[in-house]
């Protein structure tokens, strides 16, 4: 879990608040470890994922936290509901905060979809039936959490997501070209007069 110091610019000035976010990658999955691809398809946690929300939340719990936010798929809503329940946070889930759509490609693994679609990566954005286009997943990120941070200006908040979605808000809003969190893992950032930074780092015990 970590996080990086910086400054990226990413929207018009606004609202002179600051507002602080943790994002958070869902604990890990069946799938996960099987290294099959998940997108929209419905998977719990395992016993590990569970383990890992139970990490994550102890890692939060002296940051002063105020609201947790997730996607509504069952693996986001499971790590959100288990810090939601260490840190005594209310949780509410946000469509919008969904995993990108990886349509035929869901249920393959890595290997499977490089023989079968060999022309194919997430970065290219190959047109796939059924595949939320890259520009479409970026916009949708952008916006779900502008929208998150219009409605909790002032606040510091804990969203639960996935990892193409975190990615795709790293690369659009903070021109950040880094990996997706891993499971479980925990990334600050900070909205402050309409522009989006790289947090400082969350302190860990």
């Amino acid at each position: 879990m970590f996080t990086c110091t910086g400054r990226r610019f990413s929207a018009p000035t606004g609202s002179g608040k600051r507002t602080d976010f943790c994002l958070v990658r869902h604990g890990c999955t069946a799938w996960n470890l099987e290294s099959k691809c998940q997108g929209r398809h419905d998977l719990p946690l395992t016993e590990k994922g569970r383990e890992q929300a139970t990490a994550v939340a102890a890692f939060l719990r002296n940051s002063r936290w105020e609201a947790v936010v997730a996607s509504d798929l069952l693996r986001a809503k499971e790590t959100a509901e288990i810090i939601g329940r260490r840190l005594q946070l209310p949780v509410l889930l946000y469509s919008s905060l969904r995993e990108r759509d990886f349509g035929l490609l869901e249920g393959l693994t890595t290997e499977e979809i490089r023989a079968t679609f060999p022309d194919w990566f997430p970065e290219k954005d190959l047109d796939l039936p059924g595949v939320e286009p890259l520009p479409a997943l970026a916009e949708r990120a952008k916006t779900a959490l502008n929208t998150l941070a219009a409605i909790f200006s002032g606040h510091r908040v804990v969203v639960v997501s996935h990892g193409a979605f975190l990615r795709a808000f790293f690369v659009s809003c903070l021109q950040w070209d880094r990996p997706a969190p891993g499971n479980g893992d925990a990334v600050e950032v900070i909205w402050e007069e309409g522009v989006w930074k790289r947090g400082e780092m969350v302190g860990e015990e």
